[in-house]
């Protein structure tokens, strides 16, 4: 009777499913991809959700697919085969499971339950909206509601569902019955934390305004180039986005909680108590960083006034430990940047057939003979021009730190080195060099902290906008009789593209080399007037010279390898700029800083004053028809009217700030708190 039951359950499920999963069809190409992204892209394209083990799945398979509008049950078991690995189908859910082991897709669909529920704060007993409800070992997960409300799908009654939420501990229950009630325990340590706020710091317990923090250990693990990039994923509602795969480009996009004008969304930076333009993020070495406050709303960032308004991001870099014996810390990471393009190009034959539909459906004659496209088919393809210009690039990185203090003073020193190459075919790609040294002295009621950071960065990028690059690259069809140089070194050109290519910029269309030395000083001096009443006074300088180089050489382009005068050139201006630029800021900063206790009462205040004048020096010469090996100006070189170099360029401008703050707490429950 038992036995009777579980397959009459097994088959009406898989019946219903059955209608959905032969109606969605499943079109996409995917390239030696993981296993795990096929399943991500047939999640995306249809309602399917997948139920596996982690242990019994070899999600890192490589796998090549092709599916044009093909069912679900087709793609699986293509992709599924020699994997001993089996698949069932019921309700939109999809059991991945080896036959006869322990997740056997029998029994994973006859415990197939829905749980419910609803979440607390342990110590208020109010509802929390937002939990995250994750399946254990699996990307499966809802949120509760704003009644603190959930329901989730279990394909078990084994399965360890685990509810998380920011500032609570983890909690992680055994869904053995259908309805699970949750109370998550407030983290005690987290609030306790310090946090970092403008002109000062508070426990987390005590923050009033939605203020994030971003440990050092985010950041220093992550493989990537500069601050912005390490900056991703790393807070909630803090958005980065890089314009383009090129390591020199370094003009990212950084917002808080998304788009709030027409014109600049960047968020205010400020490092180490001194506000820093935007591209000073990017001359920090991660490996410095201690932490990072983002203050995210009016409330946390009115102190910074007007200036704000889109958010603020407070760098902190790393110091020594009181009492603590020297520490030497040495890090160093190496690894390969492969691009990996996630479109690929119809077959040349197939794009032939495309575009002589496409000309007919536009009242135009064909282009390519049946006979053509016959040739086109048996001789294979070329090499996709995107293929051409991108390759693997070595991106390594060296850190090394001494730090430690006695009872009285804590010192840290570091010193690191950054090399990252191009993913574009060249010489190009990035270096870095930091050294930094911030020490601390206390002399009884006086304490002095003193900040000495310098960088250098070296950047060799192409003379070209990446983006024109990529685009023109992805879009020529893989003709096997297309290429973009010769035997002989000649750089080719097409019917697509009939002026250059983009190899040809690349190898030989010239470059524009940069140098950016950058020091950065502060001087922080702290006194305790009368008990909870501190006087702090800093001063700080920032200053910057770049240079940048640009050569454009001129390349010829040929209409075929057996071409002897060139069709067209690039850049027959011949272009040579060399632009110099200096700017520096200087920056004092007075504040009273208060905070006592009374019984149950906390009373804090902070009054400030503070003065920013920042002053840029620059000239630009640029010259066109210079030489064509040297770049030497000749008979014919002439100055482009649109650069400037007498006299250089001045910009001027100082800010003078008064600001303040009032905070009061009653019995670690109570909050409030007024900047202006």
């Amino acid at each position: 009777m038992k036995l009777t039951i579980t397959l009459s359950f097994v088959f009406s499920i898989s019946l219903s499913a059955l209608t959905y999963s032969q109606k969605t069809e499943l079109s996409f190409s995917l390239k030696n991809a993981r296993l795990e992204e096929v399943l991500e892209t047939i999640r995306k394209q249809s309602d399917f959700s997948f139920w596996y083990k982690n242990n019994e799945i070899n999600l890192d398979k490589i796998v090549t697919i092709e599916a044009s509008k093909e069912n679900v049950s087709t793609v699986l078991t293509q992709v599924l085969k020699d994997e001993g690995v089996s698949f069932m189908i019921f309700d939109k859910h999809i059991v991945l499971y080896k036959p006869g082991g322990e997740g056997n897709g029998s029994s994973v669909a006859l415990q197939q339950q829905k749980v419910t529920g609803k979440i607390t704060d342990a110590t208020t007993n109010e509802p929390l909206a937002g939990v995250n409800v994750i399946l254990e070992g699996t990307t499966v997960g809802v949120v509760s509601d704003i009644n603190g409300t959930f329901s989730i799908d279990v394909p078990g009654k084994n399965e360890v569902l685990s509810f998380s939420f920011l500032g609570y501990l983890t909690e992680k229950v055994t869904a053995d019955r259908a309805v699970l009630d949750i109370s998550l325990s407030p983290d005690i340590t987290k609030l306790e934390e310090v946090v970092v706020i403008g002109y000062g710091s508070r426990k987390r317990k005590n923050v009033v305004g939605a203020v994030d923090q971003i440990q050092s250990s985010a950041i220093e693990k992550r493989p990537v180039a500069n601050l912005s990039q390490a900056l991703q994923g790393a807070s909630a509602n803090l958005v980065v986005q890089q314009r383009s795969g090129n390591p020199n480009d370094n003009n990212l996009n950084i917002n808080i909680r998304g788009v709030s004008t027409m014109n600049n969304n960047e968020p205010l930076i400020v490092i180490d108590g001194l506000i820093s333009e935007m591209e000073s993020l990017n001359k920090l070495n991660p490996g410095d960083i201690d932490n990072i406050s983002v203050l995210k709303d009016a409330g946390s960032a009115a102190i910074y006034g007007s200036r704000s308004a889109n958010g603020v991001i407070l760098v902190t870099t790393k110091n020594g430990l009181k009492n603590n014996a020297p520490v030497i810390r040495f890090s160093t990471k190496l690894g390969i940047e492969n691009p990996h393009v996630l479109y690929t190009p119809v077959k040349g034959y197939e794009n032939a057939i495309l575009k002589n539909q496409a000309l007919i459906n536009g009242g135009s004659a064909p282009i390519f003979t049946p006979e053509r496209i016959r040739e086109l088919k048996e001789k294979g393809d070329g090499q996709w021009f995107l293929d051409g210009i991108l390759q693997n690039a070595v991106q390594q990185n060296y850190n090394m730190s001494i730090s430690g203090g006695t009872n009285n003073t804590t010192y840290m020193v570091s010193a690191g080195y950054y090399d990252q190459g191009s993913n574009f075919a060249g010489n190009y790609g990035l270096q870095r060099y930091n050294f930094r040294s911030n020490l601390t002295n206390e002399y009884g009621k006086f304490k002095l902290s003193t900040i000495m950071a310098y960088n250098r960065t070296k950047q060799n990028a192409p003379n070209s906008s990446a983006g024109t690059l990529i685009v023109d690259g992805g879009r020529i069809p893989n003709y096997y009789d297309y290429k973009m140089k010769s035997d002989n070194g000649h750089y080719l050109i097409n019917d697509v593209l009939s002026e250059f290519n983009p190899l040809g910029i690349l190898e030989a269309g010239g470059s524009q080399k940069k140098d950016e030395d950058n020091f950065i000083g502060s001087l922080n001096g702290e006194y305790e007037l009368v008990k909870g009443l501190k006087a702090k006074a800093l001063f700080g300088f920032d200053l910057s010279a770049n240079h940048r180089f640009i050569r454009s050489l001129e390349v010829p382009f040929y209409a075929s390898e057996t071409a002897i005068t060139p069709t067209s050139f690039a850049n027959q201006t011949r272009g040579t700029e060399d632009y110099n630029e200096k700017k520096y800021t200087l920056n004092s900063q007075f504040l009273l800083d208060y905070d006592r206790t009374f019984d149950q009462h906390n009373v804090t205040g902070l009054l400030g004053v503070s003065n920013e004048s920042y002053t840029r020096n620059a000239n630009e010469i640029r010259k066109k028809y210079t030489d064509r090996d040297l770049g030497l100006p000749e008979s014919d070189t002439e100055i482009d009217p649109g650069s400037y170099n007498t006299p250089a360029q001045t910009q001027e401008r100082s800010i003078n700030s008064v600001f303040g703050r009032l905070g009061y707490t009653y019995s670690q429950k109570y909050y409030s708190q007024l900047s202006f």
